[in-house]
């Protein structure tokens, strides 16, 4: 997913990062972004040596894929029509056997406040598959309610141990280490509902 470039464009500010593969079902997407969303889109129109696109079914690709990738990152539609499939056990697992053995998985998870069960059942499928499974917050206010969920997936780095003081300082408009260390306090209702 991520047709717009945008979770492309900000993983490439990190200069460990050496490679970036999006794979991106629908070329249209893409197209209408460049034309459209052109700030958010730098890497589609510019390029980067780093980057690659591949236009194709992002579940057959990870269906595929083994022991290939450190991280993932599913940045998918919502969980209806061609998206469903992004959103289940076996698409899960496709992802724990894509990467390597101390690699990480995260996906957008939808609102705290409007899919309490698909979070749950989120959370269970992802907790069955990798050891160590955590929800974070952002707001992002164009969405439903105003925050947003993800869910990370990882087989060795537990994101609450990471020392952000450690992290390298960055300019950016949303991300600090504070917030980084927030994110991951979940508010009681959800804790109520992930019990």
């Amino acid at each position: 997913g991520g047709g717009d470039g945008g979770a492309a464009r900000e993983v490439l500010r990190h200069p460990g990062v050496e490679t970036v593969e999006m794979v991106e079902i629908d070329g249209m997407v893409v197209e209408a972004c460049k034309k459209f969303l052109p700030e958010i889109s730098k890497v589609l129109i510019n390029g980067d040596d780093r980057f690659s696109l591949k236009i194709g079914d992002g579940i057959d690709h990870m269906a595929q894929a083994e022991d290939k990738y450190d991280v993932v990152i599913v940045d998918c539609s919502d969980p209806i029509g061609p998206g469903e499939g992004l959103f289940n056990y076996q698409f899960y697992k496709d992802c724990f056997k894509a990467l390597r053995a101390d690699g990480l998985f995260v996906q957008q998870t939808e609102s705290p406040f409007f899919h309490q069960q698909l979070l749950k059942r989120i959370l269970k499928d992802i907790g069955g598959i990798f050891p160590i499974t955590r929800t974070y917050l952002a707001q992002i206010p164009l969405y439903p309610g105003g925050t947003h969920c993800f869910t990370i997936g990882s087989k060795k780095y537990d994101p609450l141990t990471v020392d952000t003081d450690k992290l390298p300082e960055m300019e950016t408009r949303y991300w600090n280490r504070e917030l980084q260390r927030s994110s991951f306090a979940l508010p009681n209702f959800m804790r109520e509902l992930f019990k």
